[in-house]
């Protein structure tokens, strides 16, 4: 038996299919910030670091406690971001912050879509998350944070409103997250 009504046009109000030009809008804005933490070259050498010398106990970069045992949560961030910068310098760091703004803004949208909420309102609340999300979409590993968040969201908005998601697809997700940055405990 077919389902009729609302719950059958959940997945056909999708933003992504009906206003593309609306989401490239809002991953614009959303990666409209150009503004370069200082932290960025910091994570870049730690990246570097463990690249040549593997897990590194100690703070090499550390002057006033030489030695001190070093716990990075970041590391496979730091890595990546390393890796990076070493390929193809800023332009690559670059193209790395706007592909986590369009795929956290492009996850947004398909949670959204889940919903069944008028396009709309979808609009809107996209256009505001990405507002809201300009001034923190920085070269930072909290980027994996706002992905792995909205990854997160769109598992759930289906599981709540379509009850067949499979999420299972968590546990490699949070293993991930937990390496990339320590925001993760915002997903549990």
């Amino acid at each position: 038996m077919a389902v009729m009504g609302p719950i059958a046009d959940r997945g056909m109000s999708s933003l992504l299919r009906y206003a593309p030009s609306l989401v490239l809008l809002a991953i614009a804005v959303a990666d409209a910030g150009r503004v370069a933490d200082t932290d960025l070259w910091g994570h870049i050498a730690f990246g570097r670091l463990f690249l040549q010398a593997g897990p590194v106990g100690h703070d090499p970069f550390n002057y006033s406690v030489p030695g001190h045992s070093w716990a990075i949560h970041e590391w496979l961030a730091e890595l990546i971001m390393a890796r990076t910068y070493d390929v193809g310098g800023i332009l690559c760091l670059k193209l790395w912050k706007f592909a986590c703004s369009a795929l956290t803004i492009i996850l947004l949208a398909m949670a959204a879509a889940e919903t069944g909420a008028a396009p709309a309102l979808q609009a809107v609340v996209l256009i505001a998350a990405a507002v809201a999300l300009m001034p923190m979409m920085q070269f930072r590993p909290q980027l994996y944070t706002y992905l792995f968040l909205a990854a997160l969201l769109a598992l759930l908005a289906r599981e709540n409103y379509r009850r067949d998601a499979p999420l299972w697809l968590a546990v490699p997700m949070f293993a991930l997250w937990a390496n990339l940055h320590g925001g993760f405990v915002l997903g549990i």
